[in-house]
């Protein structure tokens, strides 16, 4: 074997020739020689790329000459490979934190392990960490480099990796984030030399990084990011890019972790508590306040700040939760409106029965009510119900296309106490309930005045 390159997982081999040989086969064993397969039969060289050779395994490769006659000669070549790497899950260190290799090595591999930090001079080797699968740093002032040479059966494998040092990162900002489309728009402050620029992303916590999006023009130091979750957490780092493709040294970074709200309901009733809940992650953060939503400016519900409920003690206005992202959520707001329930409203209608169902908001002193009944807009009214002690009551007769009014009067011992509650109500129904459409000018006209 005389190279082979771990990210394309492809080796060279090259023999010496075979006597009377006029071509090669190259047989391939993935389980130490137990079994073979042909990998290549018509080879006119003494070379080839052999491809699919992953690190951590073994292999065996075999070259046998064959004949113009096509008859196997003697004397063919077989070697044992075994390639090998150590590598590192962080792209970055932390001073005083150990970098942990990871060795990917079948059982017949060896190789040595040799730690440099990369200097302008030159690479300087690591001594006290030489054959060690993990090193502490001390300082920041260089980028680590480490090297597993294969030898033996994996040699000549080389596995490269290098561990950049922490550099002083500008922050990134969240201008905004929209937890139904779930595009977070970062900011970070524009570079200088920076001819574009290169976004990306981890959602592991910094352990792995991609591309999100390269070629950002430098004019623009904002970017929407799409397929941002509320309840996870997301780093970036955007990288400026020169003109000659050169990535500038300090780059920006930060972290989003987007908090939403969200509620089963969209309305409320006095009495009845409000219960939203917070997505976010470990690190997500957020204030809640809760505001009545009045004509000229809303305003903040102190008694219920920082709190996921709330039990409305009046139907005046509606209400408004927002949370406010701070610290890794800063920028991602959420905000969850609540319709006030109407003072009095029809609730349900059936067109079958000619019944309906009155409710209304309670009188603020009230005992009882009085529910009064106008046919003709409010012309003469008639008490439909006195001494009612819930806030509902059914209606009875109420024919489809037919207008109704209601009135509400609260009572305490006999006297009035608050405004009246009005309501104009027109039934509908469907194609079955047309008859009494039809037929309802005679019904409650003439034939009830007859009798």
């Amino acid at each position: 074997v005389t190279s082979y390159d771990p990210e394309t997982r492809v080796a060279t081999i090259e023999w010496g020739a075979i006597s009377g040989a006029s071509k090669y086969m190259v047989k391939l064993s993935k389980d130490g020689g137990a079994t073979w397969s042909n990998y290549k039969t018509n080879v006119t060289t003494t070379s080839l790329s052999v491809n699919g050779l992953y690190t951590g395994k073994a292999y065996a490769l075999r070259v046998i000459g064959i004949a113009s006659d096509g008859t196997q000669l003697e004397g063919g070549s077989e070697i044992a490979f075994a390639p090998v790497s150590a590598t590192s899950s962080v792209q970055d260190y932390t001073v005083g934190t150990p970098i942990t290799l990871k060795l990917s090595a079948a059982s017949n591999a060896t190789a040595t392990i040799q730690w440099y930090f990369v200097t302008n001079e030159g690479d300087v080797e690591i001594v006290s960490a030489r054959n060690q699968l993990s090193y502490t740093p001390t300082t920041a002032d260089y980028d680590i480099k480490v090297v597993t040479t294969g030898t033996g059966d994996s040699a000549p494998c080389v596995y490269t990796q290098t561990i950049a040092r922490p550099i002083d990162a500008a922050p990134i900002t969240v201008r905004s984030y929209d937890a139904e489309t779930r595009i977070a728009t970062i900011r970070w402050d524009p570079m200088p030399d920076a001819a574009t620029y290169t976004v990306k992303i981890s959602k592991d916590g910094g352990a792995t990084w991609v591309d999100y999006i390269k070629k950002i023009p430098s004019k623009n130091n904002y970017k929407g990011i799409n397929g941002i979750y509320a309840g996870r957490s997301y780093d970036f780092r955007v990288y400026g890019i020169t003109s000659d493709g050169t990535a500038i040294e300090r780059y920006a970074a930060g972290t989003v972790a987007p908090v939403a709200l969200s509620s089963s309901t969209t309305s409320y009733s006095v009495g009845s508590t409000i219960t939203v809940r917070q997505t976010g992650a470990e690190n997500a953060s957020a204030t809640i306040k809760w505001y009545s939503v009045t004509p000229t400016k809303d305003v903040e519900i102190v008694s219920a700040r920082n709190q996921l409920s709330y039990t409305p003690t009046t139907a005046d206005y509606d209400i408004k939760v927002v949370a406010t992202g701070t610290g890794d959520s800063k920028g991602c707001n959420s905000t969850l409106t609540f319709t006030a329930p109407a003072a009095i409203s029809v609730t349900s209608y059936d067109a079958s029965t000619r019944q309906a169902t009155l409710g209304w908001q309670p009188i603020a002193g009230a005992t009882t009510y009085t529910v009064k009944l106008s046919k003709n807009d409010g012309a003469t009214w008639t008490n439909y119900k006195t001494g009612v002690m819930t806030t509902s009551t059914t209606v009875n007769g109420l024919y489809v296309g037919k207008t109704y009014m209601f009135q509400v009067y609260g009572y305490d011992a006999g006297e009035q106490v608050g405004d009246c509650l009005e309501l104009t109500f027109t039934p509908t129904s469907d194609s079955s309930a047309l008859i009494d459409e039809y037929f309802a000018d005679y019904f409650e006209e003439e034939l009830f005045e007859e009798f």
